[in-house]
C-alpha cells in the first residue's frame, strides 16, 4: 500500500475512532437519564405536590486548583420540601439532595412520582434533572477525546 492509501486509511479510522466514542458519550447520558427516570416513573404512583418550603442554604464543594492542589469550600444551595396527599393522609417530605440551581418558589406545585408501598418515597423528574449528575463529567470527556480523535482525523 503506498502512502496515500496509508493516510487515508489512518484518517478513516481516526474518523470511525472519534464517531465511536462520540456516540458513547452520548449514549451514556441519554441512557442512564431515560433508565432512571423509568425505573421511578413505572413503578411510582404520580401525585400533585405542592412546594411548602424551600429552604437555602450552603454545601460543601472541592475544588482543584489550576497549579494542583484542592481548595474547599460552599455554595448555595436551596432544598424543596414537598406537601401531597396519598391513600388519605397526608405527606410533607424534603428533597433527599439540595439542588444548586433553584428549581422551586414556595407555593408551586410539582408533578411527582411516589412509592406506593412507601409514600414518603418520591421522585420529581424536574428536580433530578436540574441536579448535578457525576456521569456528565464522564460523558464529557469521551465527547472532548471523541472530537480530538475527528480532529485528528481531519488535519492528520
Amino acid at each position: 500500500m503506498d502512502d496515500v492509501g496509508q493516510a487515508i486509511g489512518g484518517k478513516i479510522m481516526f474518523g470511525l475512532m472519534g464517531a465511536v466514542v462520540l456516540f458513547a458519550a452520548y449514549w451514556m447520558l441519554k441512557d442512564r437519564r431515560e433508565r432512571i427516570n423509568r425505573e421511578k416513573i413505572e413503578g411510582g404512583v404520580p401525585v400533585t405536590a405542592r412546594i411548602v418550603q424551600v429552604e437555602k442554604g450552603r454545601i460543601s464543594v472541592k475544588r482543584r486548583e489550576k497549579h494542583g492542589g484542592t481548595r474547599y469550600g460552599s455554595v448555595r444551595a436551596w432544598t424543596p420540601t414537598y406537601e401531597y396527599e396519598y391513600g388519605g393522609r397526608s405527606y410533607r417530605v424534603k428533597a433527599y439532595n439540595p439542588s444548586k440551581s433553584k428549581t422551586y418558589r414556595e407555593g408551586d406545585t410539582a408533578s411527582i412520582f411516589i412509592d406506593p408501598n412507601g409514600p414518603r418515597a418520591l421522585y420529581d423528574p424536574k428536580y433530578e434533572r436540574r441536579r448535578t449528575n457525576d456521569r456528565v463529567l464522564g460523558a464529557f470527556l469521551f465527547g472532548f477525546v471523541g472530537v480530538l480523535l475527528l480532529i485528528g482525523a481531519i488535519f492528520a
